[in-house]
């Protein structure tokens, strides 16, 4: 066997042994790293993915409105709205607009197009509950995504791997 197939093997191996721990390394992660920071991170990371779209004015109809997202599986729960050509993110907010909610692997699938958000809604596996139109243009929103093209080579190459691995693995 060739060195390069022993180390793919390798590989393939360590991301099915850890895949299934990923929900609770992230929620640790959640715990220590205190708030504010995980929502600057995020806002600056939406902000930067989303640019060519916030320029182009496909937010705005997600202006002024509140998206409480809720990552079950890591108890990971926080508040995004569109005001001012920005995505700000804060803590979950007690009456949104809309509420969205999954576990991080269908989350992490969605954005990297591998899994399909309508085939997740009606297996129940993704969770929406407010405002259907404003459910409707977010979940348009994300599906129209392509990483690949909107983060530098190296980041989009790794978030890609990891999500193929959590589809092969989870």
């Amino acid at each position: 066997m060739l060195y390069q197939q022993r180390v793919s093997k390798g590989v393939d191996a360590l991301a099915q042994a850890m895949i299934p721990h990923l929900p609770g390394a992230m929620s640790w992660a959640a715990r220590v790293v205190p708030d504010r920071l995980q929502q600057l991170a995020l806002a600056r990371s939406l902000n930067y993915t989303l640019r060519e779209a916030i320029a182009a004015g496909e937010l705005d109809f997600f202006c002024d409105k509140l998206l409480n997202v809720c990552v079950k599986d890591i108890g990971v729960q926080f508040s995004v709205r569109y005001c001012n050509h920005k995505l700000v993110v804060a803590e979950a907010q007690a009456e949104p607009d809309l509420r969205f909610s999954a576990s991080s692997y269908d989350l992490l699938l969605i954005a990297t197009q591998r899994l399909d958000p309508d085939m997740l809604f009606f297996q129940r596996r993704l969770e929406m509950n407010g405002d259907t139109e404003l459910g409707l243009g977010i979940k348009n929103l994300l599906a129209s995504i392509e990483l690949n093209t909107h983060l530098p080579p190296r980041i989009a190459a790794a978030v890609q791997q990891i999500a193929g691995y959590v589809a092969r693995y989870r």
